[in-house]
């Protein structure tokens, strides 16, 4: 049942609390004056592209679709997804947290050393995966 006061709807999230919808409004206003689409998007096509890369260096058609700033990674030519989460699982080994089956957001936080470090990696992972699969 939805709630509602002087017609406006409301849910739990904020209840009407003006404080939250100012935070919101302000990281917004800051958000357009970093112009940070854009930067979500660079950060997001140089991790995607260095990730493609290693890939293709030990044999492996990775695919990183959606935007750049969410996107969604996939093994092409694995259609039981095993080797994909065995890949994952070895990043999450080495402290890089991919998930197997789901979007990824990148950061505004995310510098150039922490791409390269995830694309160290994935590189690391890449090699062990296909170490134990040298068929491909």
């Amino acid at each position: 049942m939805k709630n509602t006061v002087s017609g406006m709807s409301y849910t739990g999230s904020y209840w009407l609390s003006a404080v939250p919808f100012a935070a919101g409004i302000a990281c917004i206003e800051k958000m357009k004056k970093l112009d940070l689409p854009r930067i979500l998007n660079e950060k997001g096509k140089k991790l995607g592209d260095g990730l493609i890369e290693v890939g293709k260096k030990y044999g492996f058609d990775l695919h990183v679709s959606g935007m750049p700033s969410l996107f969604y990674l996939r093994l092409a030519d694995d259609p039981s997804l095993m080797l994909h989460q065995e890949w994952i699982a070895e990043c999450v080994k080495r402290g890089v947290f991919f998930t197997t089956h789901h979007n990824h957001f990148i950061n505004y936080a995310l510098s150039d050393e922490d791409i390269a470090q995830t694309v160290a990696v994935a590189e690391e992972a890449f090699s062990v995966v296909r170490t134990r699969h040298p068929e491909g």
